[in-house]
Formats: structure tokens, C-alpha cells, sequence
């Protein structure tokens, strides 16, 4: 059998990822607005993706969204960190528009739109279906898009939330203890995930800004509600157990990736 094969889905109702009060409704909830204040709280950009009326396409990019997350503790990171620092929304057209944003962008593939923290669109382009089936390709194009050139607009969004850090979380990065690296910042990256990413392109050792990030979202799997998940999505979470993880310094360890349920598309 596969080492990774020990997977057991969790009991109970769907999530409804960043919604935590509204775990399990069928109806579809005004998750648009709790985005928009998500980002408008957090200093986030948002990435609104406009799902098309296929059924094949809106699984793949459903489930190719939830994969990115699939978490393993030796494994890549870089796509969470796209998720932990930015808000990603799944939408129709129809509620696209009911929320204000629209663009026209000729040509094939799936539309996406990005709206800084106030609600003001950025930008729009549209990207390959297959870029959601591939872990790197994804990082690639939606860093790109997210960030700008140069990471031009993560160093403008990082330098709005340095200026306002708490003299607690400043000496924290500085020091970057054990004890900083798994408390101190972990708990402030609600309000500081955007220039932790930023720190982890750009310190001269961005490895410890990166693993505060990994254990944020460690922290929101292990104890919910699991705030970097798509809005618009509903998915079951399967929790899975590595028996023999290649680090081959023991095990078991917990692992986790999500199944795609459905859009909320009425």
C-alpha cells in the first residue's frame, strides 16, 4: 500500500472555507461581503477567479485551487503561502457583478480580477485552465499576477503594514527565536501575512518568514476555522497519516488536502 494512503474523511457537515459561522449551510451565503471585509480587515489583496458555466471546468478548478493546499509538513510551500497572504474568491459572472467588478478581457480561459484591500479593482487578465492542475505553473502565474513586476506591489502592500507593526512584533522579527518563530509572529500573521511573504523574497534569510507562514496555516488545520481556503467553495477536509515521511526521522505525521464539493453559484 502507498505510504500515503491512510486517509480517513473528517465527520460532519462541508466547509464553508473563511466562513467559520457558516459551516455546513446548503444555501449559498453573502460570502462576497466576507471576503470583501476579510480583506479590507487583514490589508489583503483579493483575487476574485470567475468560475465558467461548465461543470468539468469548475471542478477542475475547484479541486486544482484545493490541491495547491493539500498539506504535507516536508512538502512545497509556496503555494500556501499565496493563500495565506492574499484572499482568493470563486464567483459567477452574475455575482461578479452584483458585487461591482467587471472586466473585458478578450480571448480563452478563466477571468480573474485583482482588488486591493479597499475594494478598488487592480487588474484583470485571464489565465489557462490548466494552470489549476499544476502546483508550479500556478505559483508561477498567479505570483506574477498577484505581486506585479518586480514584486512591486507585495514591497508597496509590506512597507503600508511595517509602518503600522507593533513594537512586539518588530523585535520578534528581529530576534527570530524558536519561541518568536513558533508564538510570537504566528500569532501576528493575520494582520502581517502579506510582509511575511514579503520578507521571505526579499531578508537575506527568508527561510524563518516562510516557516511562520507554514505554521499559521498548520495552526488554523489543526484548530479551524481554516481561514486561507477559497471563499465560494464548499469541500470536505481529509485528514490523512504519513507512516513513513521521507525525512526518515520517524512518523507518523499528520497530513491534509481538501475534496471539492461544489461551487455557491445561486
Amino acid at each position: 500500500m502507498d505510504r500515503r494512503a491512510f486517509l480517513s474523511i473528517v465527520a460532519g457537515s462541508p466547509f464553508v472555507f473563511g466562513l467559520r459561522e457558516l459551516l455546513g449551510q446548503e444555501a449559498t451565503p453573502d460570502f462576497v461581503t466576507a471576503a470583501l471585509q476579510r480583506m479590507k480587515k487583514t490589508r489583503r489583496y483579493g483575487v476574485f477567479i470567475v468560475i465558467p458555466p461548465e461543470p468539468e471546468s469548475r471542478k477542475c478548478i475547484g479541486q486544482g485551487l484545493l490541491d495547491q493546499l493539500a498539506h504535507h509538513p516536508l512538502g512545497d510551500r509556496a503555494a500556501v503561502e499565496l493563500f495565506c497572504a492574499h484572499v482568493f474568491v470563486c464567483l459567477t459572472e452574475a455575482q461578479a457583478t452584483q458585487a461591482g467588478l467587471s472586466a473585458k478581457v478578450e480571448g480563452e480561459g478563466v477571468l480573474r480580477m485583482l482588488v486591493d484591500s479597499e475594494g478598488k479593482q487592480i487588474q484583470a487578465d485571464r489565465v489557462k485552465l490548466d494552470v489549476f492542475k499544476d502546483r508550479a505553473g500556478f505559483v508561477g502565474s498567479f505570483s506574477k499576477f498577484i505581486h506585479g513586476k518586480d514584486l512591486t506591489r507585495l514591497r508597496d502592500q509590506a512597507k503600508a503594514i511595517q509602518d503600522s507593526m507593533s513594537e512586539e512584533v518588530r523585535q520578534a522579527a528581529a530576534r527570530l527565536s524558536g519561541e518568536d518563530l513558533r508564538k510570537t509572529l504566528p500569532a501576528a500573521a493575520e494582520t502581517i501575512a502579506p510582509w511575511l511573504a514579503y520578507k521571505r523574497y526579499f531578508a537575506k534569510d527568508g527561510e524563518p518568514f516562510s516557516t511562520v507562514l507554514h505554521v499559521y496555516y498548520q495552526q488554523q488545520l489543526e484548530k479551524g476555522p481554516v481561514l486561507a481556503l477559497p471563499f465560494g467553495i464548499r469541500a470536505d477536509r481529509v485528514v490523512g497519516e504519513d507512516p513513513c515521511p521521507p525525512c526518515g526521522g520517524g512518523g507518523p505525521i499528520t497530513t491534509y488536502s481538501f475534496r471539492f464539493l461544489s461551487f455557491y453559484t445561486k
